[in-house]
């Protein structure tokens, strides 16, 4: 298993610009990428990151293959799934590659928001969750993964 976490120019025509990769026990990959694009403000309000900080990080074309061979036959989870997809998505397509990622994807937002049980009588469902830490993929993957040990010690 995996955890994921993509830091983008914002929400609306979302590009990355750090990917982490980490296991419990390891980093398997931590990148800024250069998106090539303007940031949205308020991503760089929260993440800190301009085309300036990003000017002389690889492309995600350069990337790309390694996050593919690094992510292969894994079980990869992240927090908020649709996000993450439309982002890789997104990059593929730009790319002109019309393939997925080789690997088994699990969402763990739904999960931490039914474990901390606070309802939303607005949308029928538990609320979401933010999780800890700064808006930096490894520090966003790092939290996932001690939220998903509190998961599993807690039951």
């Amino acid at each position: 298993m995996c955890v994921i976490n993509i830091q983008t120019t914002g929400l609306h025509h979302p590009r990355a610009i750090h990917i982490a990769v980490c296991t419990p026990d390891s980093v398997l990959l931590n990148t800024l990428i250069n998106p090539r694009q303007q940031i949205e403000p308020a991503a760089t309000r929260l993440h800190r990151h301009t085309r300036y900080t990003l000017r002389n990080a690889p492309v995600f074309g350069d990337v790309c293959p390694l996050l593919a061979d690094t992510l292969q036959g894994r079980r990869c989870v992240t927090y908020n799934l649709p996000f993450t997809r439309h982002v890789l998505h997104h990059e593929l397509t730009r790319l002109s590659r019309h393939r997925q990622f080789a690997a088994e994807w699990a969402d763990a937002m739904p999960v931490v928001a039914h474990w901390t049980g606070l309802w939303s009588a607005r949308h029928g469902t538990y609320r979401n969750q933010r999780l800890d830490g700064p808006h930096e993929a490894r520090s966003k993957c790092e939290a996932l993964i001690h939220k998903l040990n509190q998961l599993s010690t807690t039951g």
